[in-house]
């Protein structure tokens, strides 16, 4: 029973992977970057803004994942500006240990 599962989770994986090669492909021929790095930044992006940033209605107007510190800014560059420096904070604290 578990290796039925630990293959299943294998294949959800690899057909994750194949999703996202897929998009990162058809967004920069669509959007017309030049690079495959341009267009991975600009869907690691949009996820960023997907997940933490946007409200969504079913959440009573709310971002999916709260940020505490968010919670407290009001304009988006701001809000942007705090959203990275976390994520700094949090590579370089992965990269110390």
């Amino acid at each position: 029973m578990k290796m039925k599962f630990l293959k299943s989770i294998a294949g959800l994986n690899r057909l994750l992977k194949d999703l996202i090669v897929l998009s990162n492909f058809l967004t920069k021929l669509l959007i017309g970057y030049g690079s495959d790095v341009g267009a991975s930044t600009h869907l690691v992006l949009f996820v960023a803004y997907y997940n933490f940033l946007r409200p969504h209605p079913y959440t009573y107007w709310k971002p999916l994942n709260e940020v505490p510190e968010l919670e407290k800014v009001e304009l988006m560059p701001a809000k942007w500006q705090i959203l990275i420096e976390l994520s700094q904070k949090l590579i370089l604290s992965k990269q110390t240990t």
